[in-house]
């Protein structure tokens, strides 16, 4: 479990709605990476071209972590998604997440390996040195 202070993670997606399930999926997944006292707080999904919002006020009592969410099914352009990014990377802590849930789901059995992780080769290459994790947040409990 991840220890010192409990962290308050912000997750923005862009371009990217959660369902129910995704949802209980990235709240396991925040408590895998951040620890079981942290708390998520999901705003409203960026719309395909939007420029980075405005951030709410971090919490003076919690360190605050930035998470960017993007579906692994996008294939990252560097104008949008790289460019929303860095613009959130000036507020501090950041790592993006790829929810791999969807596009995985629509790959056959025997290509999905290949697949994934070419286009999350696809997605290191466009961010750089962003921290990058690939959650399959509508599996089973969030973890992979």
């Amino acid at each position: 479990e991840h220890g010192g202070p409990a962290t308050n993670v912000l997750v923005l997606p862009y371009s990217h709605r959660l369902t129910p399930a995704g949802e209980r999926g990235l709240t396991a997944a925040v408590r895998e990476r951040f620890g079981a006292a942290s708390t998520l707080q999901l705003q409203p999904p960026a719309t395909y071209g939007d420029a980075a919002p405005a951030l709410p006020a971090a919490p003076r009592e919690r360190p605050r972590h930035l998470v960017v969410l993007f579906s692994l099914a996008a294939t990252p352009e560097a104008e949008t998604h790289t460019a929303f990014v860095r613009t959130l990377a000036a507020a501090g802590a950041l790592e993006v997440w790829l929810d791999s849930s969807r596009f995985s789901a629509q790959l056959a059995p025997g290509a999905r390996a290949a697949r994934l992780a070419e286009r999350e080769a696809l997605w290191r290459e466009s961010l750089g040195t962003t921290p990058l994790r690939v959650w399959p947040l509508e599996g089973s409990d969030g973890t992979h």
